[in-house]
């Protein structure tokens, strides 16, 4: 939608994972988008061949970088060890 790309094809998303980038997904506006983070995520499985393992490490990432305190954080990292383990 941006156009930061020419194409879902050119998106750099495995270069970025392989690079040790710390590499995020997003919905940004979900009404005006008309996405959900499930989407989202089923999408670059299947564009990019991203695995379940690197899917929990894009939502650590985004754990880690949320503009949120420390106690929101850890809630979040528990989640998602009792969700994947």
């Amino acid at each position: 939608q941006t156009k930061a790309v020419a194409g879902t094809e050119e998106y750099p998303i495995r270069e970025f994972l392989n690079g040790g980038l710390k590499v995020t997904v997003n919905t940004d506006n979900r009404t005006v988008s008309d996405t959900t983070m499930t989407k989202e995520l089923e999408f670059i499985q299947k564009t990019y061949g991203i695995r379940d393992d690197e899917i929990l490490c894009l939502m650590k990432n985004a754990a880690d970088v949320a503009f949120a305190t420390d106690s929101v954080k850890d809630k979040l990292y528990r989640m998602m060890g009792e969700a994947y383990g």
